[in-house]
């Protein structure tokens, strides 16, 4: 299914930006979310080109 792809993509890209932030950041990573989140969804990606 083609949306499984996708989310499943987007998970494996998102699991070591967290993974990054938390440990940079114990307290105030979920701050950043709405960056990240920002920054995953204007990314050029291989469907978009």
């Amino acid at each position: 299914h083609p949306q499984n792809n996708s989310s499943e993509r987007i998970n494996r890209t998102l699991k070591p930006i967290l993974a990054s932030l938390a440990h940079n950041d114990s307290k105030g990573w979920d701050l950043k979310l709405s960056q990240i989140a920002f920054a995953l969804r204007t990314a050029p990606s291989e469907s978009t080109d």
